[in-house]
């Protein structure tokens, strides 16, 4: 039972809900009774955490991970076990302190959490909010972020916020997959890949580049989809090779290239003599398994400090993108024709 829930049963705003819990004066008998009523019927419980906060201001920040599974293999490098998701965590927390100001982190495992996310502000739980990992224009982030100090990442393009001044933190996705994209044409590649990720923008983004490099030298575009799951990329590229032979494969991030990976070893098909890959994001894991990935390198370090920066308004704007570029190493190979 959440406030919101309370608030509409006893068909009152949520503000009259917190007036009754905390026991403010500035309510009617009658609001009061109707509210308390629902109250005790359905058992509920506030918060005594959030009721001392209430008149203060508290020195917490959310930070909200979305860990929704949409596959079948919970436990593989979904949200909270993300490399990325965890580098960019832990700047956060870091720089946090330097605000002297506390993470307080939230991982949303199904789409009906989203709705009590809102509780965290409206008990006062929390002064601040900064969201990662959610899906591609998701009303409820940005109905909050017109409401709540809040940094949404990778969420909200800067065309769309023209006019909600929003804060954004992006990464310039479509110069990325463009990048890539033309780095492997440049190398002679002309029957190239994509394995896209899901419904995030940067997916979205990332795709769009490919597709704008691919159709600037007339070449046809293949999409497969890897979900940004390793074990995805792995059995969408195996069943994909069995009928085709492209020379080079842009994955839209590193993750999934390690599941590409597996499945041109399983075939065995060499990297880069037989078959060219590119990645996303410069994982540090790429030089933990000396993968020897070319992939395109972006600041996780400036994505995570650029939230908090916009959250505490020490930035005059309310965007930050972060550049992506070409990290060279040796599993691209040139084709002379």
């Amino acid at each position: 039972m959440t406030t919101k829930q309370i608030a509409q049963l006893a068909n009152v705003s949520r503000s009259t809900v917190s007036r009754v819990i905390n026991n403010y004066s500035n309510v009617t008998e009658d609001t009061r009774i109707k509210v308390q009523k629902v109250i005790d019927e359905y058992g509920y419980k506030p918060n005594h955490f959030a009721r001392t906060l209430v008149g203060k201001t508290p020195n917490i920040i959310g930070v909200f991970i979305a860990d929704i599974n949409t596959t079948v293999s919970p436990d593989k490098w979904i949200g909270i076990n993300s490399p990325y998701n965890m580098t960019v965590l832990s700047v956060i927390i870091n720089t946090l302190k330097e605000y002297n100001h506390t993470a307080l982190v939230n991982i949303i495992n199904t789409p009906q959490e989203y709705d009590l996310i809102e509780d965290y502000f409206t008990s006062r739980i929390i002064a601040g909010g900064i969201f990662i990992g959610f899906p591609y224009q998701l009303q409820i982030l940005q109905e909050l972020a017109q409401k709540y100090n809040i940094v949404l990442i990778d969420q909200i393009t800067l065309t769309e916020d023209a006019h909600n001044k929003i804060k954004v933190v992006n990464t310039d996705n479509i110069l990325g997959g463009y990048i890539a994209t033309k780095h492997l044409i440049s190398y002679g590649h002309t029957n190239i890949l994509h394995v896209a990720g899901d419904d995030r923008l940067s997916s979205i983004e990332r795709k769009q580049g490919y597709i704008k490099a691919m159709l600037e030298h007339n070449l046809n575009t293949q999409v497969i989809a890897g979900l940004y799951r390793e074990d995805i990329a792995y059995a969408e590229t195996k069943d994909y090779l069995t009928n085709h032979t492209p020379s080079a494969i842009f994955a839209a991030n590193d993750i999934m290239a390690l599941g590409v990976i597996k499945a041109l070893k399983e075939l065995k098909l060499n990297i880069p003599e037989n078959i060219s890959i590119i990645g996303f994001d410069n994982l540090n894991f790429i030089d933990w398994f000396n993968l020897d990935l070319t992939t395109m390198m972006v600041s996780l370090k400036a994505i995570g400090k650029s939230s908090v920066d916009l959250l505490f308004n020490i930035s005059e704007s309310v965007h930050e993108t972060c550049c992506p570029y070409l990290v060279e190493r040796g599993s691209v190979k040139k084709i002379n024709y």
